[in-house]
């Protein structure tokens, strides 16, 4: 997902979020996460920071941006049911309110 400020200037970032799942075990019980990069631009230079966040166990299988919080869906280990949680941690780049779409396409 990628995220533009409506009047972007130079100390403005934008930011990219992205799922990744780590098969740490071979009971696909590994973890999910989280990173985020923000792009932007210091005397004329593009800078860079990137930061990580746990969603926690479990394969994840999609990710949405919901007021300013970041929540994932993810399977179930064992018997359990797949859910949907919040990230813990994630600092959303909007000051108020949530962002509003401007487009999207489904990845298949």
């Amino acid at each position: 997902m990628m995220i533009v400020p409506d009047k972007p200037s130079d100390a403005d970032k934008l930011t990219l979020l992205f799922a990744f799942y780590d098969p740490d075990t071979t009971d696909c019980a590994g973890t999910s996460y989280i990173e985020t990069i923000a792009l932007g631009v210091e005397d004329g230079n593009i800078t860079m920071a990137k930061k990580g966040y746990s969603a926690g166990s479990g394969a994840i299988s999609g990710f949405a941006v919901v007021g300013k919080n970041v929540v994932v869906a993810k399977s179930g280990r064992g018997e359990q049911k797949a859910t949907i949680s919040k990230v813990p941690g994630v600092k959303p780049p909007w000051s108020s309110g949530a962002p509003t779409p401007i487009g999207w396409r489904e990845l298949q």
